[in-house]
């Protein structure tokens, strides 16, 4: 067979436009095999990475005075996270909206304290959480 650049200029044009026929063809009659495709590969990009939303937290006494400077840690995929609250007990994180996620919160002088947030199950965006303080430790006498 020889080489197809070497073929006459008519021939060529023809295997083209047949070429280009059945790919059309095949579009228009198998159109739902192309939405499939396509709802294939947006369905796993929605798997590998699930939507994040942003959730409000509160540390607060027992009292209802705001905690500054309590740490907020949690991980999601092997990254450790961690936030410090403001003058106003406030942090804010970012987390997925279904899968469970583990808080902890804590503060030199209280006890800590551990939480999961499960957006899919409890979607308000705001939390308040209270933190106990550390009972003081009496010296018994020896």
């Amino acid at each position: 067979m020889q080489n197809f650049a070497n073929w006459p200029l008519w021939i060529r044009i023809c295997i083209g436009l047949v070429a280009l026929a059945v790919a059309v063809a095949g579009l228009r009659e198998f159109p739902e095999l192309t939405k499939l495709a396509v709802g294939q590969q947006e369905t796993a990009s929605k798997e590998v990475e699930p939507k994040l939303a942003d959730v409000r937290i509160v540390t607060e006494t027992e009292e209802g005075k705001p905690i500054k400077g309590a740490s907020i840690s949690f991980s999601y995929r092997g990254s450790p996270t961690e936030r410090i609250t403001t003058d106003d007990g406030y942090a804010q994180i970012k987390i997925p909206s279904t899968e469970d996620i583990e808080v902890t919160l804590s503060k030199e002088g209280y006890e800590t304290k551990k939480h999961i947030i499960n957006l899919k199950n409890d979607s308000g965006e705001n939390r308040t959480f209270q933190l106990k303080r550390k009972q003081a430790k009496s010296k018994l006498p020896s």
